[in-house]
């Protein structure tokens, strides 16, 4: 799921890849609600790292981003890329478990955005102060 993921985001637009982030969160909402009525497929990723609970999956996002850190480091851009998939799945699933959909945290990273571009814009260059 994960390089099907990357390598369908690498050929679309903004808003397809916002599209196929909603729909991975929609998927893992429906795992995670299949999971508590006890309904999940036995073949499901997904629904074993459901059934583990909290603290594997906290330790396998923090797996993820230290992989992801490292082949930032020291990877090729597509190695790179394919930690950063999973990195992103598994961030998703933890906000699907909390039920924070992606166009929230989408829409505080505009807010911080524009934020930093209002403050890139207000303050004085160097060359400003100088004056």
């Amino acid at each position: 799921m994960v390089k099907r993921l990357l390598a369908v985001l690498s050929l679309m637009s903004n808003s397809e890849q916002q599209e196929l982030l909603d729909q991975l969160y929609a998927r893992l909402r429906e795992r995670i609600e299949a999971s508590a009525r006890g309904e999940a497929p036995s073949h499901s990723y997904t629904a074993s790292l459901i059934e583990k609970g909290e603290h594997h999956r906290t330790r396998k996002l923090l797996e993820e981003a230290a992989e992801t850190a490292m082949a930032g480091l020291a990877e090729s851009p597509a190695r790179l890329a394919e930690e950063s998939a999973d990195l992103l799945y598994h961030l998703t699933l933890l906000w699907a478990v909390r039920e924070v959909p992606p166009a929230q945290v989408l829409e505080v990273l505009r807010a911080r955005l524009a934020a930093g571009e209002e403050k890139a814009n207000s303050e004085p260059t160097n060359k400003e102060e100088a004056q």
